[in-house]
């Protein structure tokens, strides 16, 4: 009984090894999809019921609301992305890591946590929640750097959200 209950945590500890490095494989080739043509990999790769919690505020947004932040291309010009941890437990995933977007005046340097489920085969981004590290202004205060991001940021919303009015 000994030796098959050995056998058994073997082969799961393998079955689990699989199933990360499969994740892994998918979300560095991910990274670079969202690179390439940011609205299209969200189209692609996040559920309907995306939410994104924001690091600035705290301020949790859509799918609608986030596609539109990410339809400015500016946002994945020299975007960086550093991988720091990756757990996967049966059709969930969750990846841990640094990410940097430098934008025209402010660069956003933010710790994420973003978490995937896999739905109907395919791995689907459900969430993402980004916690401010360090934001630099280029050129302005900080003070003006934010506030610019920040109504930048809200114009993608309104803009998203009069679509979505649009369409009822």
């Amino acid at each position: 009984m000994k030796k098959l209950s050995i056998i058994f945590a073997l082969i799961s500890l393998t079955v689990s090894q699989l199933q990360a490095q499969s994740f892994e494989s998918f979300y560095k080739k991910s990274i670079e999809d969202y690179k390439s043509n940011p609205k299209k990999y969200f189209q692609k790769v996040c559920s309907p019921d995306f939410i994104f919690i924001t690091g600035h505020s705290g301020e949790f947004r859509n799918f609608d609301q986030s596609i539109a932040m990410v339809s400015d291309d500016r946002i994945t010009v020299n975007y960086q992305n550093e991988i720091k941890k990756v757990v996967v437990s049966g059709e969930v995933a969750v990846v841990s890591g640094i990410s940097i977007h430098p934008q025209p005046n402010m660069i956003y340097k933010d710790a994420y946590t973003y978490t995937f489920r896999k739905m109907n085969g395919e791995w689907k981004w459900i969430m993402a929640h980004h916690t401010k590290i360090d934001y630099k202004s280029l050129g302005i205060s900080d003070e003006e750097a934010v506030k610019k991001a920040i109504e930048a940021s809200t114009d993608y919303i309104y803009a998203a959200d009069y679509d979505s009015y649009k369409k009822t």
